[in-house]
């Protein structure tokens, strides 16, 4: 039985008195002790039921509970003068805890303003992830500094709670200089259904001004409103100007024509300079998935002025303008789009809080598969965002041993029929020679055709031994040096790739390095969904799934 006397009993041998005859002194001495173990085992239930609440993503009950811990390890902190990394490691995880859910109450109470038309501030939002970051980073230091915790704590843990530190560090800065000075943002929203390097064709965009932190207005426009301000000429890449161009130069729908998002987002920006539309300090690259996923969670929404349902399936076919039925003045799509975005910000902040959190978790998930990419055109911003693997860039290739590969499709055809389109690879290797085969299938015959410009982006030294569309070695091909916004050289090629309704293409690419390469870095196209794989390497075989950037070892295929 749980009791103050059987603490006592527990506590006496503690202290080196007299255990015959206790004094007043020493029963004085056992009461507290026992006190305190009692607050102490309090606590520590009280730490176990948090987590369990964090585990069910009940972030405000885990802060709650939390709360008597926090007393009790705060007060133990200071009597040990912070020098106990297990005590500090269990003081700060608590604190954190308080911290998120700030920070989760503030995002939610934004929301809500938001969807209710009301203004709402970045700033709260800057203060709580900046004492996340320290908070988590102070953690995570603690638990370098104690053996204790060390063993108590799994290694993928440690490795989790490091990495949350380190993009917490990341994320906190880029809060803070929006939540101040005015900021104006450029959201491109990219149609995934007619596939293009970033993403998508850009359709539409949005324009956002903060003002110290404070949501203002929200602009939304068809492409072709800024795309008609622009009346100069600028020379198109290879690919435009065969298929795109019709003699016209690059015009902004196309801008987003390079792999790196953050050198189109550079382009794109030189387009709405031109059309007089402001200085810009960031662009947010948004694919049609992300909107899918959205309307998946918060159900239809109705657009009474369309008489349309907004649904994850007709979504694509909605918010797009096809060539041939836009005019110059036309205001049809941007009064859809912002009909749309006002319903779908009503449905967001009346989300029960099951779903934001689930909303959260796949919003996550679309950024590791970049269908958000984000450009600041500030060099320190630019920095940050690079740190956290959101700006799209082309990754940095040192090693002479890794052979990068990244397939780039890009629809020429000027239609929607990416849903309809598969593809699957194959990379086999032997020695200094690498072949890449990628078979793609349209699923559907009462759909056009797709014209889709391939490009392969590689090493700059690689060379191109040979290029096979439908069984014919292709004597012509685009080729060139092309450099990322880092500044990191590659070499791309390009040629026409048809597939007929119904039918399948298959594209064979042979590849030689100077050296048999080691290692195999695969990167997957912004808008695309896994592509399967099959890696051929010293005659075994391994099936794969590339979802992201993927690097594996050519030697152990098998």
């Amino acid at each position: 039985m749980f009791s103050i006397k059987s603490l006592w009993e527990t506590a006496l041998p503690l202290f080196p008195f007299n255990k015959k005859r206790p004094t007043k002194l020493t029963s004085l001495l056992s009461i507290v002790s026992g006190f305190v173990l009692l607050v102490l085992g309090m606590s520590l239930l009280s730490t176990l039921s948090s987590l369990s609440s964090i585990r069910n993503l009940d972030i405000p009950k885990a802060d709650k509970q939390a709360g008597f811990a926090r007393v009790f390890s705060g007060g133990l902190s200071k009597i040990t003068g912070s020098k106990i990394a297990s005590v500090e490691a269990w003081n700060s995880s608590l604190e954190l805890i308080h911290s998120i859910n700030l920070f989760s109450s503030e995002l939610e109470a934004g929301l809500n303003k938001f969807g209710a038309g009301e203004l709402f501030s970045l700033s709260e939002l800057a203060v709580n992830s900046s004492q996340i970051s320290e908070k988590i980073t102070y953690l995570s230091a603690q638990i370098e500094k104690s053996m204790l915790l060390q063993k108590l704590i799994k290694p993928e843990k440690q490795k989790q709670i490091s990495e949350a530190a380190r993009m917490s560090s990341e994320i906190a800065p880029i809060f803070s200089e929006l939540s101040q000075g005015d900021h104006k943002i450029l959201i491109l929203f990219q149609n995934t259904d007619e596939l293009r390097a970033t993403g998508g064709f850009i359709g539409s965009y949005a324009l956002v001004q903060l003002q110290d932190g404070v949501l203002g207005e929200i602009i939304v426009e068809d492409i072709y409103d800024a795309d008609g301000q622009f009346t100069g000429f600028i020379e198109p890449p290879a690919g435009v100007r065969e298929y795109l161009s019709a003699n016209n130069g690059l015009r902004l729908p196309d801008a987003n024509w390079q792999p790196d998002f953050s050198d189109s987002a550079q382009q794109i920006l030189r387009f709405f300079a031109l059309a007089d539309r402001g200085k810009i300090d960031a662009v947010i690259g948004v694919n049609l998935n992300l909107a899918k996923t959205l309307l998946e969670i918060t159900g239809p929404i109705n657009l009474p002025d369309n008489e349309t349902i907004l649904t994850q399936e007709n979504v694509g076919s909605v918010l797009r303008t096809d060539r041939g039925e836009f005019f110059a003045g036309s205001r049809a799509k941007t009064q859809v789009l912002t009909q749309a975005m006002t319903g779908l910000k009503l449905s967001l902040a009346n989300l029960p809080k099951t779903k934001k959190i689930l909303l959260a978790e796949l919003l996550l998930g679309h950024i590791k598969d970049r269908d958000v990419q984000i450009f600041f055109v500030d060099p320190s911003l630019q920095e940050h965002a690079k740190a956290l693997n959101i700006t799209g860039e082309l990754p940095s290739v040192e090693s002479q041993t890794t052979l990068f590969i990244y397939p780039v499709e890009s629809n020429v055809g000027i239609n929607k029929v990416n849903p309809y389109v598969t593809r699957k690879m194959v990379v086999a290797q032997a020695g200094k020679l690498t072949e890449i085969g990628i078979t793609f299938s349209h699923l559907a015959s009462d759909q056009p055709g797709y014209i889709n410009y391939q490009r392969l982006i590689t090493n700059p030294d690689t060379e191109v031994v040979s290029i096979i569309v439908d069984d014919e070695e292709l004597q012509n091909f685009d080729e060139e040096i092309i450099q990322s916004f880092s500044g990191n050289k590659f070499k791309q090629v390009g040629f026409l790739v048809p597939v007929s309704p119904g039918e399948q293409q298959r594209v064979r690419i042979a590849l030689q390095k100077n050296e048999p390469p080691q290692l195999l870095l695969i990167r997957k196209q912004p808008g695309l969904q896994a592509i399967p794989l099959t890696l051929i390497s010293d005659d075994q075989s391994k099936e794969l799934l590339v979802v992201n950037d993927q690097l594996i070892a050519l030697s152990q295929a098998n």
